[in-house]
């Protein structure tokens, strides 16, 4: 049996699709059942917050900044990469 070869623009729209298909699969797989605030980021617990700013450190985006010895996340830079929830001590961070 005689495989047929594929164009390599043929290929290269395959590649596209299915990229294009595993990004999303990724992206629902992730975000399904998820509670979190803005689809899967974070928010603070004030409550439970010190100041500490071990999340402030943590956090590559920028998305957290400390008012009154409380920590807040911006939902516009937050991407939901959840690094800041394993600096936090205090568990204030879901």
């Amino acid at each position: 049996m005689e495989e047929k070869k594929m164009s390599r623009r043929d290929f290269l729209g395959k590649t596209l699709q299915w990229g294009a298909m595993a990004t999303i699969g990724s992206v629902l797989l992730l975000n399904s059942g998820c509670t979190k605030d803005n689809y899967g980021k974070y928010s603070v617990d004030t409550s439970k917050c010190t100041g500490c700013g071990r999340c402030l450190s943590a956090c590559s985006h920028g998305a957290i900044s400390l008012s009154n010895k409380v920590a807040s996340i911006s939902s516009s830079r937050c991407v939901g990469c959840g690094r800041c929830v394993g600096y936090c001590t205090y568990n204030a961070i879901s």
